[in-house]
């Protein structure tokens, strides 16, 4: 059998994370005879508890305190397998204590985003972009580098030069969500009801839905229309006062983060998500799988997963967003029973590529 540790920084709620997951989780179901694996967390774990296959080792590294007591006790670990060995790492932390395991596993990795745009709204423009370039840096020494779609991949061959890229689709752990999905609602048909999931931070830009919302219902007063946020972030005040101001507290709700978010979700008609960077949003996929068509910024992979009227919209600016979601009022977007997620995005079509290629490297 084949060793495989998938390396994080914590089990959180996260996408990358619920990504790492979902790949733990999909190895040990379809492939239990072949793969063992191992989760080993550098920060330990939220108060959001994460479904995680009962035959999954998880490790917990919080206690071992500086990053050299945790790279120590890993190269321990490492050294003492007698298994063919992979240690796949996500998120930056996790990369950096990757990259310092020399000689000892191969070292593998996924691009969940465009860092390039995404550390600038993190951390600030001159330090998120000298911290992405570090990043793709380091990971241009790894021996396998996985884009979760086309347009990363493209991205990082043309912009970086990066030589050891291969193609593995972002997908979620359709097994554990099938279980959570509902009928259609009989309620549905009534009014029109778009959902928000995600971080309320600016790269999100959820005041700018907000905002949008209030020029669709004065376009159309007669019209019955909710909107509900679903998530927490810096913006949450904001959009609360802005809600207050506008008097719309009837028809917009702010729920916070929630634990499992999946019923209010199939609750709506249309999923709106005004993000300025996306790598493939989960959350996007998720809404997707449980019948939802998607209205996105035309940014990045966005274009990949809605491919086609009947996965939803994609707009280019700012303004275009009103306008966008009037469009998907008069198409008469509903939730459907089915998933309308892309093929190329399914979790059995990637975790059988995925078992290939780990075939191969055991060869």
């Amino acid at each position: 059998m084949q060793k495989i540790i998938l390396l994080i920084p914590a089990l959180d709620d996260t996408g990358p994370i619920k990504g790492a997951v979902a790949l733990a989780n999909a190895l040990t179901h379809y492939f239990s005879d072949r793969y063992l694996v191992s989760v080993i967390t550098l920060k330990g774990k939220n108060k959001n508890k994460i479904q995680i296959n009962s035959n999954i080792d998880l490790v917990d590294l919080k206690s071992m305190g500086s990053f050299y007591e945790k790279r120590k006790f890993l190269l321990r670990k490492l050294q003492a397998e007698t298994k063919p060995l992979i240690v796949f790492s996500f998120c930056f932390s996790a990369d950096l204590m990757n990259a310092v395991l020399v000689g000892v596993s191969k070292r593998w990795s996924s691009v969940r985003a465009n860092n390039l745009i995404n550390y600038q709204f993190t951390y600030g423009k001159l330090f998120g972009l000298i911290l992405a370039k570090i990043h793709y840096m380091l990971l241009m020494n790894f021996d396998k580098v996985f884009a979760i779609s086309e347009f990363m991949k493209n991205f990082l061959e043309k912009e970086y030069k990066f030589s050891n890229i291969s193609l593995l689709f972002n997908f979620i752990d359709e097994l554990a969500l099938e279980i959570k999905r509902m009928p259609v609602p009989n309620t549905i048909g009534e009014t029109f009801h778009f959902v928000f999931m995600g971080s309320l931070c600016k790269r999100k830009r959820p005041e700018l839905l907000l905002t949008s919302f209030v020029l669709l219902k004065k376009k159309l007063p007669e019209m019955e229309m909710r909107l509900t946020f679903i998530g927490d972030g810096p913006l949450k005040h904001h959009l609360s006062q802005t809600i207050e101001k506008e008097g719309i507290q009837g028809c917009v709700e702010l729920k916070g983060h929630l634990t499992d978010p999946y019923k209010t979700l199939q609750n709506a008609d249309i999923f709106v998500l005004p993000s300025e960077s996306e790598g493939v949003p989960r959350a996007a996929l998720e809404a997707l799988f449980f019948g939802l068509p998607c209205i996105m910024r035309n940014v990045d992979a966005n274009s990949e997963i809605i491919s086609d009227s009947i996965r939803g919209l994609l707009f280019e600016r700012d303004e275009d967003l009103v306008g966008a979601l009037l469009e998907a009022i008069e198409f008469g977007f509903r939730r459907s029973e089915v998933s309308l997620i892309p093929q190329k995005y399914k979790m059995r079509r990637n975790i059988s590529e995925i078992d290939k290629i780990l075939r191969c490297e055991k060869n």
